[in-house]
């Protein structure tokens, strides 16, 4: 069976969604939704982070019997790390720290090495958490041999200059960061063409995926035209978790065929049971192989059909 690690953070969120509603204390972080996008298609995942003793574990009991080896949680004597989650209209999203929660920083720091786990993972997903956090993650992984995917974590204690100049995309294969994200490195004006040629000569990188929220997500690669993957259409409750979700489903799709855009089809079939849920136990109860896949062929055909009409 595949395996596959995910390293970041794991929170406990209070989650408010304009003209929604409120969810409060909702177990929630970028590496748990990662970890359970990619759990969704079979493949064995490997979640480390670190908690507080505040942390309620029990939470993760149905994210476990979905798939995911909680066994490298780690327990440190610090609290765990809080948000404010705000969901606003038109896919705007912000977090904000509890102030009596641990920091990123605290945490980051705290999570031991996998290097012992390493023989036996062939793809790691380098979740939103501090930037020197995610470059020993990728580091790690290139040492190994072993495919890694990159999330970016836009914050005012982040070193965005990292990202801006493509260093800290060092050692991933391909970055998937939001079209918000994008802006806030690089400017509403960005040229993302460029930007991809940019990050492919500096780091590396095989392809840029910039999520879209519920436009779906494009592709860029080196070879052909940018790919617009449209969303799985589905009736929406909660999308939190979906961007992160995008990015477990994408890693298991790049290491099941090699295609970017296959990947990405993975990865909007993952966000899709995310979003039709509240919560990341919930998403993976919904998710069953049979379904996944019915999902990313009716995705898959349309794809098909509109690269017919711009042929036509």
């Amino acid at each position: 069976m595949t395996r596959v690690l995910v390293e970041g953070e794991l929170t406990v969120d209070d989650v408010i969604v304009e003209d929604v509603g409120c969810d409060w204390k909702q177990i929630g972080g970028g590496a748990l939704y990662s970890a359970v996008g990619a759990a969704m298609w079979g493949v064995e995942v490997v979640l480390c982070a670190t908690i507080g003793p505040d942390y309620p574990l029990e939470a993760l009991d149905p994210v476990a019997a979905g798939g995911v080896d909680i066994s490298h949680v780690t327990r440190i004597e610090e609290p765990s790390l809080g948000l404010w989650l705000l969901s606003e209209t038109g896919d705007r999203r912000r977090q904000i720290v509890k102030s009596r929660s641990a920091t990123f920083q605290t945490l980051s720091a705290a999570r031991p090495p996998w290097d012992e786990l390493a023989a036996g993972i062939e793809g790691v997903h380098a979740a939103p958490t501090m930037v020197a956090a995610q470059s020993r993650v990728l580091s790690r992984a290139a040492a190994h041999g072993i495919v890694a995917t990159q999330d970016a974590l836009i914050e005012p204690f982040i070193e965005v200059e990292r990202y801006r100049t493509g260093e800290a995309m060092r050692g991933a294969s391909v970055f998937l960061p939001s079209i918000q994200e994008v802006r806030q490195i690089w400017g509403d004006d960005v040229d993302l063409p460029a930007l991809f040629d940019h990050l492919h000569e500096v780091s590396g990188l095989r392809a840029l995926v910039v999520t879209l929220g519920s436009a779906g997500a494009d592709v860029y690669q080196a070879a052909g035209p940018v790919l617009r993957v449209p969303p799985v259409t589905v009736d929406v409750v909660d999308t939190t978790g979906a961007g992160d979700a995008f990015c477990g489903g994408f890693l298991t799709g790049l290491l099941a065929t090699d295609d970017p855009v296959e990947a990405a089809i993975r990865g909007a079939v993952s966000s899709s049971f995310v979003v039709a849920t509240v919560g990341a136990p919930a998403a993976i109860r919904a998710a069953d192989p049979a379904t996944a896949m019915a999902r990313a062929a009716a995705l898959r055909d349309r794809l098909e059909e509109a690269h017919d009409d711009r042929r036509a």
